[in-house]
């Protein structure tokens, strides 16, 4: 039981929004695999199975974790946040890293699927896997809005030094969660 637990709390095996009802993890089980953590990567793994006071929580932990002008911080938290553990879907192929189109010549019609449907690879540049990533100018874009000033690419450099603190911090506190949850497997 505990090994299926912490299988289904894997990010890549789980849906991470099916928390609860048929499949999907109760409060209790993700508590009980994540019980004896604290910190930055009790809140990481609440919120990475939905919970939205958790991700609001982390997102204030990530601010004053990292050494960054507040305002600036709280922005660069934000945005690191969404790209680790929000819904950023792609909305050219739905998170499907793939979109349907019709046959276009007689040679791709072996390539179709049972349906046939011609399946092939999303086209949107900024699409990772199915999730959107946005480019370095959008996050500089964003902080720039935030700021109230105008986005520059020098600006942006000295931006990416802090949001790239702010990602570490979420990397270091993403691997303590997967340590606990590999010791957690192990003890059962």
């Amino acid at each position: 039981m505990k090994s299926d637990l912490v299988t289904m709390l894997n990010a890549k095996v789980s849906n991470l929004m099916s928390t609860g009802g048929f499949g999907g993890l109760t409060p209790q089980e993700i508590a009980q695999a994540l019980s004896g953590l604290e910190g930055g990567a009790y809140l990481y793994g609440y919120a990475l199975h939905g919970d939205v006071e958790a991700r609001r929580e982390l997102e204030n932990k990530l601010k004053t974790s990292i050494d960054v002008e507040p305002r600036l911080a709280e922005i660069v938290s934000l945005i690191a946040v969404h790209e680790e553990i929000g819904d950023n879907r792609c909305q050219v192929c739905k998170g499907r890293n793939f979109i349907y189109r019709t046959i276009q010549h007689p040679d791709e019609a072996k390539d179709v699927d049972e349906e046939g449907m011609l399946t092939v690879p999303c086209p949107s540049p900024q699409c990772i896997e199915g999730s959107y990533r946005m480019t370095p100018e959008e996050k500089g874009q964003i902080i720039a809005e935030e700021l109230g000033e105008a986005y520059t690419r020098y600006k942006w450099r000295k931006w990416a030094w802090d949001y790239s603190a702010a990602l570490s911090q979420l990397a270091d506190w993403k691997n303590q969660l997967e340590q606990h949850l590999n010791r957690r497997l192990s003890d059962g």
